[in-house]
């Protein structure tokens, strides 16, 4: 997934566009809005359960960039984000929704559990990760890479 990333300014400005041509060409199509990866740099504000607003330069002001940090890593972005994972693969949805919860788990350990979440205001952060554009003007980011300066 990190190397389908897409730097944050040219996403935004790609959506920002066409949409729908910024889904084709970086998305991953999905029943709720087309999975993303993208990677950014930003200062980090003050967190709302785990959620840190980001301030990055060169984005439009209209642009609201958030990462959630845990403790709970909700949405199934990182499962649906390499569109090989399928419903029809589980034999229901509870099993469905399970990888989803499992693969988050796993990121928080591998890349969440590292960092000191609790303080990250107020310090730069580069974050690589996904998510699911539902509104163009608000991006939750789940990440799979991060690190703080």
């Amino acid at each position: 997934m990190i190397e389908r990333a897409v730097p944050a300014t040219d996403l935004a400005a790609a959506i920002a566009a066409d949409q729908d041509a910024a889904i084709a060409e970086y998305g991953t199509p999905a029943s709720t809005g087309a999975i993303m990866m993208v990677t950014v740099t930003g200062t980090a504000g003050e967190p709302r359960a785990g959620v840190y607003p980001l301030t990055v330069e060169g984005l439009p002001d209209d642009l609201r960039i958030r990462v959630q940090t845990g403790p709970a890593i909700n949405g199934t972005d990182l499962r649906d984000a390499p569109g090989d994972i399928a419903f029809g693969a589980f034999k229901n949805q509870i099993e469905y929704q399970d990888a989803g919860s499992g693969i988050n788990r796993a990121m928080a350990a591998e890349v969440l559990a590292v960092i000191d979440t609790a303080a990250l205001a107020g310090k730069q952060v580069t974050v690589t990760g996904a998510f699911r554009l539902i509104n163009p003007a608000n991006w939750l980011i789940t990440p799979v890479a991060m690190e703080v300066q």
